[in-house]
């Protein structure tokens, strides 16, 4: 009896070994999260937020102070080239105007006289009655009241305009008015600067972004590239627009570099208002049906004991070569175009394979040369075991296409 019970033991345990090897492969099998390569769609755009701007927008204002006394146009008003906005008062014009066509009068009146007082004053002189310092005395007195006359005649010409022309404010484009800061009966005070009494838009059917994009990604941005972007109002639905000008000028906000780009966006819909939020990608270069593969299997390290394991693989499988050792394993050089991906072969081995990669969107990266991965590559994203720890200074870096 006790014979067989030292041989059920054994068994017993020769039974629980092998379940425990098997389960334990099965654990250490389940514990990579696995990726493959596939064939997509990848885009390279610089993300940024905007304004919206009225294209062609004009600042109607006024060039005399006073009070207003009719204002004839309204808050989105359709306007067409001098039709009248607003009139101010022009009681105190038509007074200055009656004051310089006087003032003209007198001077008119003084010029004629100083031309008979010269006339005669020269026929004096060649009677040689008078000398001829008084002979240049009384051309003086006519230059200056020539001068006198000339003067008087523009402060008339510029009452008449002031209370022709300048007293009513017309529009100087076709459009439409999006802002209007005036009432009648309000005061204008032009003394040091022109009011802005109304703004006027030339077309919204076409629109501009005013975009702020970092100074580390304006070296991206070129003329004519395309861009989608969202407003709030209306999240659910994307417009596009063309890059039109990179102004050079730059802006600084809490002390990050801006640089403004102009984007031209269609709003024949008008959908789209002025001062309006944008949130927008430049799209900088597009490839379609491409090898992509996600960024986290780039950046998957392996563990120090799945190294030294992939280190004695490698010794086995060719003696006359040098095994790579770890510093070459986890190195990539500043600049190159290359990066390691590590997947699991048919027979469960841990293998390397250096891929040549592209632009990235963030989430996936194009492969230009896969190396020896194949479609059906069990490529490792991520290890869950609890006693791997993968720190970001042993973290595999991309080449220069990943952004």
């Amino acid at each position: 009896m006790k014979k067989k019970a030292v041989i059920m033991t054994i068994i017993l345990l020769l039974i629980s070994v092998i379940l425990l090897l098997i389960f334990r492969k099965k654990d250490q099998d389940s514990v990579f999260v696995f990726t493959g390569l596939e064939q997509s769609t990848i885009e390279l755009t610089v993300s940024c937020t905007g304004t919206l701007e009225a294209k062609g927008t004009v600042e109607v204002g006024s060039q005399l102070s006073g009070s207003v006394k009719h204002v004839l146009a309204d808050f989105n008003e359709d306007v067409e080239v001098d039709q009248v906005l607003a009139i101010l008062d022009t009681t105190k014009l038509v007074l200055e105007t009656n004051s310089a066509r006087a003032d003209l009068i007198r001077t008119q009146s003084q010029y004629d006289l100083s031309i008979v007082k010269y006339e005669d004053n020269l026929e004096l002189y060649q009677q040689g009655y008078i000398s001829e310092l008084d002979l240049k005395t009384s051309e003086t007195e006519l230059r200056q009241s020539e001068a006198a006359l000339i003067s008087a005649q523009n402060n008339l010409e510029k009452a008449q305009l002031n209370l022709k022309s300048y007293a009513v404010i017309r529009s100087p484009i076709k459009g439409k008015i999006i802002d209007r800061s005036i009432e009648s009966g309000q005061t204008i005070a032009a003394s040091l600067s022109a009011p802005v009494l109304f703004t006027i838009a030339e077309d919204l059917s076409q629109m501009e972004i005013h975009a702020l994009v970092d100074e580390s990604d304006i070296g991206l941005v070129k003329e004519n590239q395309s861009a989608r972007f969202t407003v709030e109002t209306f999240s659910d639905k994307e417009f596009t627009g063309i890059v039109k000008e990179i102004r050079l000028v730059p802006s600084v906000i809490s002390n990050v570099v801006n640089y403004t780009v102009i984007i031209s966006a269609d709003n024949k819909e008008g959908l789209l208002l002025p001062g309006m939020t944008t949130t927008l990608d430049i799209i900088v270069e597009a490839k379609d049906n491409i090898i992509c593969l996600s960024n986290s299997a780039l950046n998957f390290t392996p563990t120090t004991e799945m190294l030294a394991s992939f280190r004695s693989a490698q010794q086995n499988r060719n003696k006359t070569q040098n095994p790579l050792s770890t510093q070459q394993i986890k190195r990539i050089t500043p600049g190159t175009e290359f990066s390691r991906v590590w997947f699991l072969d048919e027979n469960n081995n841990l293998q390397m394979a250096p891929v040549k990669t592209g632009i990235s969107d963030g989430i996936k990266t194009e492969i230009i040369d896969q190396g020896n991965l194949i479609e059906t590559s069990r490529i490792i994203v991520s290890q869950g075991n609890a006693s791997v720890k993968n720190t970001s200074s042993n973290q595999f870096r991309p080449g220069p296409g990943i952004f």
